[in-house]
């Protein structure tokens, strides 16, 4: 070969060489420029991805109008977390090392060498119309990197090997772990149907709207507690599958107590079924779980027991044991009528303040309101002989045995609302009438019963004496209110002689001409009976009127404190406290004038003792 042509031979050979060299840099040096093995890539542009593990069936998710789906192996609805967490790693994952063209063309046998040729996991991302194939073969030799290859792209990329935690080697970390969504399910009615093949159970709950209470209307029509059924229904709404045990349609059901199945729950809009739910028994090496499924689909599940067995109890236990309820009292303005030994009225204004309306009109106390409230809120019926009622289904006739016709005593709750007849126009609506009858043998309960239910029940007998039988009982236990600086004269009658302090100023006292007694008017203690004064409760309401004065040994000649009080341009006021006998509870009965009329209370027992201690009385101690 001539000289010339060896040198042409030798410059091809250089040229060809540097253009291999410069494109391969410019190859990786384009590669490099986004650390990302998928640059551009969105995880939230993704419709569809499929993951399939080597001799394993492909796994396969579609977003379907906003709504991740399994589309293989099974068909079922898809957790998007799962999805969405492994869509985002993709999204961030970046290359350790980067292993160029020209050196994968100096190892024909990368591809097997890395494990690319039979790839450990295959993923195939769709965007629309472009779809993106990852290949992801062995681990590194330290074993904390993956060799990964993007179809389509030049080289092969080592990654974190931790992107193994987000793809699942089955479904069931893409499965949808809840039993039943009820959030926008719009049922109204619910059936549940439980036992075996010898015997059956069946309860029916219903309720007129969403917002209305549940009744149960099968075996019998009565209260729901809707507290319990909030809470059931709550944890109904977090039942997560524990595991997934099989879709096999063509599995035998009956060994996992689903067939028959051992309680069935159906959410139903009127007479249509909207979801059915089907649980059994629980497996042998776990009694904290049971068997349940969706009736109509394959899937068999294991679901924690404990928010299902309330479901499978008895009727009695979704009944309301509070015979009024915390709901009667939601009204505005709402009417409380007792009847028994003395009828009375008792009314709720707009501006939330109680009233006794009836047989006089005349404040309530607030606290007593607010306990008596609360003891018809919290008023339970209890078992009688391990039954849930005295008896379920009473007739009109039997009211007498248990002296509830007559009862002896009625509570009705009724508001005023708009009557639907005649618009324009407003009606009393009861909510609750509840009778009280005679007390139990045991002389431990009251029977009761709810004239808009068949049952009789039993109430225990102290909740019952907390009751008011009387209007007295909810008078409002202020007496008087009135300021020390405002009193003109103190007067105390005792045994027949009478001594009146003359108020100078503050703790400045002088006898008034005529005055006979022992205290001194200089005694402090003065401005702080005064005090006590100013501020007098009664303990409780006994009469009013002067009938029966003599029946707590009221008279004229008894001991009477008397206050004068300066009114602001008029003439001076005048309040009297009477004191009379004892009470059987060791109180002291005292009157006063209030509203035209004397009242009869009981005095609270400190009270009381301060009084005589401060104004030096001499007076018998309780008997």
């Amino acid at each position: 070969m001539k000289p010339r042509n060896t040198w042409i031979l030798v410059a091809l050979t250089l040229l060809v060489l540097a253009y291999i060299i410069l494109f391969d840099r410019q190859t990786a040096s384009s590669d490099l420029e986004d650390p990302r093995i998928l640059p551009n890539f969105s995880a939230s542009s993704v419709t569809s991805i499929q993951v399939a593990w080597e001799r394993k069936p492909a796994m396969r998710a579609d977003l379907t109008n906003g709504t991740w789906q399994l589309s293989a192996p099974l068909v079922y609805p898809a957790q998007s977390v799962a999805i969405v967490n492994l869509l985002r790693a993709l999204e961030k994952l970046s290359h350790r090392t980067h292993i160029g063209a020209q050196e994968l063309r100096e190892h024909p046998q990368a591809d097997e060498e890395y494990g690319l040729k039979v790839p450990l996991v295959t993923i195939i991302l769709r965007q629309g119309a472009e779809e993106k194939h990852l290949k992801i073969g062995k681990l590194t030799a330290p074993g904390d990197e993956v060799y990964l290859q993007v179809v389509g792209k030049q080289g092969i990329d080592t990654v974190d090997a931790a992107i193994f935690q987000y793809i699942p080697r089955d479904p069931d970390p893409w499965r949808d772990h809840t039993v039943v969504n009820l959030a926008g399910l719009n049922f109204d009615r619910m059936v549940l149907v439980g036992g075996s093949k010898l015997e059956t159970t069946r309860i029916e709950l219903q309720r007129d709207a969403s917002e209305t209470p549940w009744r149960m209307t099968f075996p019998i029509q009565a209260r729901v507690d809707n507290r319990r059924m909030d809470q059931w229904l709550y944890n109904l709404q977090a039942l997560n599958a524990t595991r997934f045990v099989t879709d096999d349609s063509g599995v035998d059901l009956e060994p996992w107590g689903l067939q028959p199945p051992q309680l069935e729950m159906t959410m139903n809009a009127g007479t249509n079924i909207l979801v059915a739910l089907q649980f059994g028994r629980s497996p042998t090496n776990d009694p904290t779980l049971i068997y349940a499924r969706r009736a109509g689909q394959r899937t068999v599940m294991l679901v924690p027991r404990a928010a299902v067995d309330p479901w499978r109890g008895p009727y009695t236990e979704f009944r309301d044991r509070h015979l009024v309820g915390q709901r009667a009292f939601s009204a505005e303005t709402i009417d409380v009528i007792s009847r028994g030994a003395e009828p009375f009225k008792l009314r709720r204004q707009t501006n939330g303040i109680w009233q006794v309306a009836e047989p006089q009109n005349f404040p309530v106390d607030a606290r007593r309101m607010r306990d008596f409230l609360e003891t018809l809120a919290n008023l339970e019926s209890v078992p009688v002989n391990n039954q849930f009622s005295v008896k379920e289904n009473v007739l009109p006739a039997e009211l007498a045995k248990w002296g509830l016709a007559p009862p002896t005593r009625q509570y009705i709750l009724s508001q005023t609302a708009t009557n639907p007849l005649a618009p324009g126009t407003l009606t009393n609506q009861v909510l609750v009438e509840l009778d009280f009858g005679s007390v139990t043998d045991d002389r431990d309960k009251v029977f009761a019963r709810r004239t808009d239910e068949s049952s009789v029940y039993a109430a225990r007998l102290p909740d019952f004496t907390k009751l008011p039988a009387t209007s007295l009982q909810m008078r409002d236990r202020h007496i008087w209110r009135f300021a020390e600086s405002n009193v003109v004269s103190l007067s105390v009658r005792q045994e027949g002689q009478t001594m009146k302090v003359l108020r100078e100023g503050d703790f400045k006292y002088s006898l008034a001409p005529g005055s006979t007694g022992s205290i001194d008017p200089n005694d402090p203690m003065i401005e702080a009976a005064l005090g006590d004064l100013g501020e007098l409760d009664a303990a409780n309401w006994v009469e009013y009127g002067d009938t029966n004065r003599e029946r707590y040994q009221l008279s004229d000649r008894g001991t009477q404190i008397t206050v004068e009080l300066r009114q602001d341009g008029r003439p001076p006021t005048t309040l009297s406290l009477d004191l009379g006998g004892w009470s059987p509870q060791k109180l002291r009965y005292a009157a006063v004038r209030l509203d035209g009329q004397n009242w009869v209370c009981e005095l609270p027992a400190k009270l009381y003792l301060r009084l005589i201690s401060f104004l030096k009385m001499k007076e018998p101690m309780a008997p």
